[in-house]
Formats: C-alpha cells, sequence, structure tokens
C-alpha cells in the first residue's frame, strides 16, 4: 500500500496492488489455520489480514474509480479536479465482493453540501 497507493497515485500502481492484494488473499488460503485449545495467535493474524486485505481493497478501488484529483486524493494521470466528479462513493459488500455506487452530493436545508 505504501509503495503503490501512497498520497500521488496512478491507474497502473493501484491495478498492481489489486493484484497483489489478490495473491495475498490466495496465499492465506480461504479458511482459518485450526486452532488447538486456548489463545491461538495464529488464528488471530489470519482474521486480521482477511480484514486488512479488504479495507486496501476498498482503498484501492475507490482510488481507482475516482479519475480526478480531490482534496488528498491525487492522482498523477488525472491532476485536475473535475466538477463532473463532485459525487461520494459508496461501498459496500454484495454476494462476497467489495460494489462501489456513486452518489449524488446533496444540500441540506441551510443550503450547505454534505456527504
Amino acid at each position: 500500500m505504501h509503495e503503490k497507493v501512497g498520497p500521488f497515485r496512478r491507474a497502473e500502481q493501484l491495478e498492481a496492488a489489486l493484484a497483489r492484494i489478490a495473491e495475498l488473499r490466495v496465499e492465506m488460503s480461504e479458511t482459518p489455520p485450526r486452532t488447538a485449545i486456548g489463545y491461538d495467535s495464529a488464528r488471530l493474524d489470519w482474521f486480521d489480514l482477511r480484514n486488512m486485505l479488504l479495507v486496501a481493497e476498498a482503498v484501492v478501488r475507490s482510488a481507482l474509480a475516482r479519475r480526478e484529483s480531490r482534496g488528498a486524493h491525487q492522482r498523477e494521470d488525472y491532476p485536475l479536479s473535475d466538477d463532473d466528479w463532485c459525487i461520494n462513493h459508496s461501498l459496500r459488500m454484495k454476494d462476497g465482493h467489495l460494489a462501489l455506487a456513486s452518489l449524488p452530493v446533496t444540500q441540506d436545508l441551510t443550503g450547505e453540501t454534505s456527504p
């Protein structure tokens, strides 16, 4: 994540990060290690890694989807902000995979924009 998904990003780096995340998932297998009895640090580490890979994928997929630079999100391949990208992204789990949706930025009764 540090090398490929740092503060300044490009599509090819983000795609490489997604590929590495997929490789790590294959390496860790689909099932956690079996526990004998009591505290099992290997099993706990497996669950931690699974969750970290999910968060990493969410960050990378969101960064790939936004083809502009805005705030702390800086794309070297899309250096300017674009008013057409004044949207919110939402990620959720759907059928075991991350699903990305684009939502409009809405205004509250005071005219202020809110996420």
